[in-house]
């Protein structure tokens, strides 16, 4: 059985990895306000680099009480029925395809449900994802373009995640 902890080391700094899904829950929920200062990624990327992983300190303390009441039972609840319908549009398109028999690209699929999902629940507007076929739409141009990361830079956080799992498993 493995560890539910262990130290690893990122370059020279000793980072400390937890395994255990209780002490995550509570360190991530019940104890947030202590776990402020994570890592510091950067990929040179306005929406990676500002995002609630890399931020630090007072930025994101204020980030985190923003987001958090975003995510709370009530509000996850209310956004069920949106996200079950873009899972039906899915299941509808994923069923057409089918029928005529037509190869269909499953990242860019999944990443349509992504944007459809976040399009209907955050800004209360259906986009037809599926059905785009000239990639037309604003909504999806700009989320494509913001989330767009180049292959080198996944190459490199790939490389890191790899080492740190072979020491994991040490």
């Amino acid at each position: 059985m493995a560890p539910n902890h262990c130290q690893v080391f990122l370059g020279t700094r000793p980072v400390l990895m937890v395994a255990d899904p209780e002490v995550i829950r509570d360190m991530n929920i019940k104890h947030f306000h202590a776990f402020v200062n994570r890592h510091n990624f950067t990929l040179n990327s306005v929406m990676v680099d500002r995002s609630l992983f890399n931020l630090m300190g007072d930025e994101w303390k204020t980030m985190r009480s923003i987001i958090t009441p975003t995510f709370s039972s009530g509000k996850m609840r209310a956004m069920h029925p949106i996200i079950i319908d873009c899972v039906h549009r899915l299941d509808n398109y994923l069923e057409t395809k089918a029928m005529i028999g037509e190869d269909v690209e499953m990242k860019e699929t999944m990443g349509s449900l992504t944007i459809d999902a976040i399009a209907s629940c955050a800004f209360g507007t259906k986009i037809d994802t599926y059905n785009d076929h000239k990639k037309t739409n604003e909504f999806l141009l700009y989320s494509q373009k913001s989330l767009h990361l180049k292959l080198w830079r996944c190459l490199v956080f790939g490389a890191h995640m790899r080492s740190i799992v072979s020491l994991i498993e040490l």
